[in-house]
Protein backbone atom coordinates (compact mmCIF):
# COMPACT_ATOMS: atom_id res chain seq x y z
CA UNK A 1 0.00 0.00 0.00
CA UNK A 2 1.37 3.38 -0.99
CA UNK A 3 0.51 6.39 1.15
CA UNK A 4 -0.97 9.27 -0.80
CA UNK A 5 -0.14 12.77 0.43
CA UNK A 6 -2.91 15.26 -0.28
CA UNK A 7 -1.53 18.79 -0.78
CA UNK A 8 -2.89 21.49 1.52
CA UNK A 9 -3.61 23.74 -1.47
CA UNK A 10 -5.82 22.34 -4.17
CA UNK A 11 -8.76 23.18 -6.35
CA UNK A 12 -11.52 20.93 -7.65
CA UNK A 13 -13.30 21.93 -10.84
CA UNK A 14 -16.97 21.04 -10.69
CA UNK A 15 -18.56 21.72 -14.10
CA UNK A 16 -17.80 25.41 -14.71
CA UNK A 17 -17.35 26.44 -11.09
CA UNK A 18 -14.00 26.44 -9.31
CA UNK A 19 -14.48 25.55 -5.65
CA UNK A 20 -11.94 26.90 -3.18
CA UNK A 21 -11.00 25.10 0.02
CA UNK A 22 -10.04 27.38 2.90
CA UNK A 23 -10.27 31.16 3.12
CA UNK A 24 -6.52 31.49 2.62
CA UNK A 25 -6.97 30.32 -0.97
CA UNK A 26 -10.18 32.18 -1.78
CA UNK A 27 -10.11 35.77 -3.15
CA UNK A 28 -11.85 38.46 -1.12
CA UNK A 29 -15.52 37.48 -1.34
CA UNK A 30 -18.80 39.19 -0.45
CA UNK A 31 -21.70 36.93 0.59
CA UNK A 32 -25.14 38.50 0.18
CA UNK A 33 -27.46 38.51 3.18
CA UNK A 34 -30.34 40.00 1.16
CA UNK A 35 -31.69 39.62 -2.37
CA UNK A 36 -30.58 42.11 -5.01
CA UNK A 37 -27.15 42.92 -3.58
CA UNK A 38 -24.71 44.86 -5.75
CA UNK A 39 -21.18 45.96 -4.87
CA UNK A 40 -19.04 48.79 -6.20
CA UNK A 41 -15.45 49.92 -5.63
CA UNK A 42 -14.01 53.41 -5.99
CA UNK A 43 -11.13 52.18 -8.19
CA UNK A 44 -10.96 49.79 -11.17
CA UNK A 45 -10.73 46.11 -10.20
CA UNK A 46 -11.96 42.66 -11.32
CA UNK A 47 -14.87 40.60 -10.03
CA UNK A 48 -16.11 37.05 -10.44
CA UNK A 49 -19.51 35.49 -9.79
CA UNK A 50 -18.33 31.88 -10.10
CA UNK A 51 -14.67 31.93 -9.00
CA UNK A 52 -13.56 31.12 -12.54
CA UNK A 53 -14.58 33.87 -14.98
CA UNK A 54 -13.21 37.33 -14.15
CA UNK A 55 -14.69 40.59 -15.44
CA UNK A 56 -13.17 44.08 -15.33
CA UNK A 57 -15.15 46.53 -13.21
CA UNK A 58 -14.81 50.27 -13.77
CA UNK A 59 -14.45 52.57 -10.79
CA UNK A 60 -17.70 53.42 -8.99
CA UNK A 61 -19.65 50.92 -11.11
CA UNK A 62 -22.03 48.36 -9.55
CA UNK A 63 -21.67 44.64 -10.12
CA UNK A 64 -24.63 42.55 -11.31
CA UNK A 65 -27.16 41.91 -8.53
CA UNK A 66 -27.07 38.62 -6.61
CA UNK A 67 -29.50 37.08 -4.14
CA UNK A 68 -29.19 35.85 -0.57
CA UNK A 69 -26.28 33.41 -0.21
CA UNK A 70 -24.77 34.37 -3.56
CA UNK A 71 -21.15 35.50 -3.76
CA UNK A 72 -19.03 38.06 -5.59
CA UNK A 73 -15.23 37.76 -5.44
CA UNK A 74 -12.75 40.58 -6.07
CA UNK A 75 -9.10 40.97 -6.96
CA UNK A 76 -6.71 43.68 -8.08
CA UNK A 77 -2.99 44.25 -8.50
CA UNK A 78 -1.27 47.20 -6.83
CA UNK A 79 2.54 47.31 -6.97
CA UNK A 80 2.93 49.68 -4.01
CA UNK A 81 0.81 52.23 -2.24
CA UNK A 82 1.05 55.42 -0.27
CA UNK A 83 -2.67 55.89 0.24
CA UNK A 84 -5.90 53.90 0.26
CA UNK A 85 -6.46 51.56 -2.69
CA UNK A 86 -10.20 52.34 -2.61
CA UNK A 87 -13.47 51.83 -0.75
CA UNK A 88 -16.21 49.22 -1.21
CA UNK A 89 -19.91 49.97 -0.92
CA UNK A 90 -23.07 47.92 -1.36
CA UNK A 91 -26.81 48.46 -1.40
CA UNK A 92 -27.54 45.50 0.92
CA UNK A 93 -26.00 43.80 3.96
CA UNK A 94 -23.30 41.16 3.44
CA UNK A 95 -20.71 38.93 5.10
CA UNK A 96 -17.05 38.64 4.13
CA UNK A 97 -14.76 35.70 3.55
CA UNK A 98 -11.58 34.99 1.61
CA UNK A 99 -8.09 36.46 1.51
CA UNK A 100 -7.85 40.25 1.55
CA UNK A 101 -4.48 40.05 -0.21
CA UNK A 102 -6.26 39.42 -3.52
CA UNK A 103 -6.89 43.19 -3.60
CA UNK A 104 -3.13 43.84 -3.76
CA UNK A 105 -1.58 40.84 -5.50
CA UNK A 106 -4.26 39.78 -7.99
CA UNK A 107 -4.26 36.05 -8.70
CA UNK A 108 -0.90 35.68 -6.91
CA UNK A 109 -2.26 36.47 -3.45
CA UNK A 110 -1.69 33.07 -1.83
CA UNK A 111 1.08 33.01 0.82
CA UNK A 112 1.48 36.80 0.82
CA UNK A 113 1.90 37.82 4.45
CA UNK A 114 3.55 41.25 4.50
CA UNK A 115 2.28 44.78 3.88
CA UNK A 116 5.63 46.46 4.39
CA UNK A 117 5.54 48.11 0.92
CA UNK A 118 1.85 49.02 1.02
CA UNK A 119 1.52 52.02 3.31
CA UNK A 120 -2.09 53.06 3.79
CA UNK A 121 -3.34 50.27 1.53
CA UNK A 122 -6.56 49.19 3.27
CA UNK A 123 -7.46 52.56 4.73
CA UNK A 124 -11.23 53.14 4.40
CA UNK A 125 -11.59 49.82 2.54
CA UNK A 126 -15.00 49.00 4.06
CA UNK A 127 -15.73 52.28 5.82
CA UNK A 128 -19.44 52.91 6.44
CA UNK A 129 -20.32 49.69 4.61
CA UNK A 130 -23.10 47.22 5.45
CA UNK A 131 -20.84 44.34 6.46
CA UNK A 132 -22.22 42.14 9.25
CA UNK A 133 -19.88 39.17 9.78
CA UNK A 134 -16.19 39.54 8.87
CA UNK A 135 -14.95 36.61 10.99
CA UNK A 136 -14.08 34.59 7.86
CA UNK A 137 -12.13 37.42 6.26
CA UNK A 138 -8.50 36.24 6.10
CA UNK A 139 -5.95 38.96 6.90
CA UNK A 140 -2.64 37.07 6.93
CA UNK A 141 -0.14 39.93 7.19
CA UNK A 142 2.22 39.57 10.14
CA UNK A 143 4.13 42.76 9.23
CA UNK A 144 2.21 45.99 8.70
CA UNK A 145 3.14 49.26 7.03
CA UNK A 146 2.29 52.67 8.41
CA UNK A 147 -1.43 53.55 8.29
CA UNK A 148 -2.31 50.38 6.37
CA UNK A 149 -5.68 49.62 8.04
CA UNK A 150 -6.76 53.03 9.24
CA UNK A 151 -10.56 53.36 9.46
CA UNK A 152 -10.92 50.09 7.58
CA UNK A 153 -14.29 49.28 9.24
CA UNK A 154 -14.99 52.73 10.68
CA UNK A 155 -18.71 53.46 10.92
CA UNK A 156 -19.77 49.89 10.10
CA UNK A 157 -22.66 49.90 12.56
CA UNK A 158 -23.90 46.45 11.47
CA UNK A 159 -20.55 44.71 12.10
CA UNK A 160 -20.97 41.98 14.74
CA UNK A 161 -17.80 39.91 14.20
CA UNK A 162 -14.33 41.16 13.29
CA UNK A 163 -11.57 39.30 11.43
CA UNK A 164 -8.52 37.88 13.18
CA UNK A 165 -5.54 40.28 13.27
CA UNK A 166 -2.37 38.17 13.53
CA UNK A 167 0.17 40.96 12.95
CA UNK A 168 3.06 41.04 15.41
CA UNK A 169 5.13 43.77 13.72
CA UNK A 170 3.12 46.99 13.56
CA UNK A 171 3.49 50.27 11.66
CA UNK A 172 2.78 53.81 12.81
CA UNK A 173 -0.97 54.35 13.02
CA UNK A 174 -1.67 50.98 11.38
CA UNK A 175 -4.97 50.33 13.19
CA UNK A 176 -5.90 53.96 13.87
CA UNK A 177 -9.73 54.15 14.13
CA UNK A 178 -10.03 50.73 12.47
CA UNK A 179 -13.32 49.87 14.21
CA UNK A 180 -14.37 53.33 15.31
CA UNK A 181 -18.14 53.56 15.65
CA UNK A 182 -18.80 49.83 15.14
CA UNK A 183 -21.69 49.91 17.60
CA UNK A 184 -22.75 46.26 17.15
CA UNK A 185 -19.28 44.79 17.82
CA UNK A 186 -19.17 42.98 21.18
CA UNK A 187 -15.72 41.35 21.12
CA UNK A 188 -12.44 42.68 19.77
CA UNK A 189 -10.06 40.46 17.80
CA UNK A 190 -7.07 39.33 19.84
CA UNK A 191 -4.11 41.73 19.53
CA UNK A 192 -0.93 39.63 19.81
CA UNK A 193 1.77 42.26 19.10
CA UNK A 194 4.11 42.64 22.08
CA UNK A 195 5.57 46.04 21.13
CA UNK A 196 3.28 48.92 20.24
CA UNK A 197 4.24 51.63 17.75
CA UNK A 198 3.26 55.30 17.66
CA UNK A 199 -0.50 55.74 17.30
CA UNK A 200 -0.94 52.09 16.25
CA UNK A 201 -4.17 51.59 18.27
CA UNK A 202 -5.22 55.24 18.44
CA UNK A 203 -9.06 55.41 18.56
CA UNK A 204 -9.19 51.79 17.37
CA UNK A 205 -12.43 50.95 19.24
CA UNK A 206 -13.66 54.45 19.93
CA UNK A 207 -17.45 54.62 20.30
CA UNK A 208 -17.85 50.85 20.00
CA UNK A 209 -20.68 51.10 22.50
CA UNK A 210 -21.39 47.34 22.73
CA UNK A 211 -17.76 46.23 23.05
CA UNK A 212 -17.19 44.23 26.25
CA UNK A 213 -14.12 42.05 25.61
CA UNK A 214 -10.54 42.92 24.60
CA UNK A 215 -7.40 40.77 24.69
CA UNK A 216 -4.31 42.96 24.17
CA UNK A 217 -1.05 41.20 25.01
CA UNK A 218 1.54 43.95 24.51
CA UNK A 219 4.41 44.12 26.98
CA UNK A 220 5.64 47.53 25.76
CA UNK A 221 2.91 50.16 25.46
CA UNK A 222 5.18 53.20 25.80
CA UNK A 223 5.09 54.44 22.18
CA UNK A 224 3.64 57.91 21.68
CA UNK A 225 -0.14 57.86 21.29
CA UNK A 226 -0.23 54.08 20.93
CA UNK A 227 -3.40 53.78 23.03
CA UNK A 228 -4.74 57.30 22.71
CA UNK A 229 -8.55 57.25 23.17
CA UNK A 230 -8.58 53.70 21.85
CA UNK A 231 -11.45 52.54 24.11
CA UNK A 232 -13.30 55.82 24.54
CA UNK A 233 -17.04 55.15 24.58
CA UNK A 234 -16.99 51.34 24.89
CA UNK A 235 -19.41 49.42 27.16
CA UNK A 236 -19.36 50.34 30.85
CA UNK A 237 -18.49 46.78 31.88
CA UNK A 238 -16.44 44.05 30.28
CA UNK A 239 -13.29 41.92 30.45
CA UNK A 240 -9.79 43.07 29.55
CA UNK A 241 -7.04 40.46 29.11
CA UNK A 242 -3.43 41.67 29.31
CA UNK A 243 0.06 40.22 29.56
CA UNK A 244 1.06 39.26 33.09
CA UNK A 245 2.98 41.90 35.00
CA UNK A 246 2.40 44.73 32.51
CA UNK A 247 1.14 48.06 33.85
CA UNK A 248 -1.51 49.74 31.70
CA UNK A 249 -3.30 52.90 32.85
CA UNK A 250 -7.07 52.91 33.26
CA UNK A 251 -9.44 55.04 31.24
CA UNK A 252 -10.10 55.82 27.59
CA UNK A 253 -6.39 55.49 26.75
CA UNK A 254 -5.78 52.23 28.57
CA UNK A 255 -8.05 49.71 30.30
CA UNK A 256 -11.71 50.81 30.34
CA UNK A 257 -12.85 51.86 33.80
CA UNK A 258 -15.15 49.35 35.48
CA UNK A 259 -13.87 46.36 33.49
CA UNK A 260 -12.56 43.13 34.98
CA UNK A 261 -8.86 42.58 34.31
CA UNK A 262 -7.38 39.14 33.62
CA UNK A 263 -3.73 38.27 33.02
CA UNK A 264 -2.29 35.73 30.63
Amino acid sequence: IVDVVVPSVYYIKDTEEVKYYGNEFRPLTFVAREDGMTVSFTAPCSYSLDGSTWVELAANTATPAINTGGTISFRNYVSSTGTSIGTFSSNKTFDLKGNIMSMLFGQNFIEQNSLVYHRGCFTDLLKMSRVVDASKLYMPATTLANSCCQEMFSGCTSLTQAPELPATTLGDGCYHSMFKGCTSLTQAPELPATTLIASCYNSMFRNCTSLGYISMLATDVSASGALSSWVSGVATSGTFVKAAGVTIPSGASGIPEGWTVEER
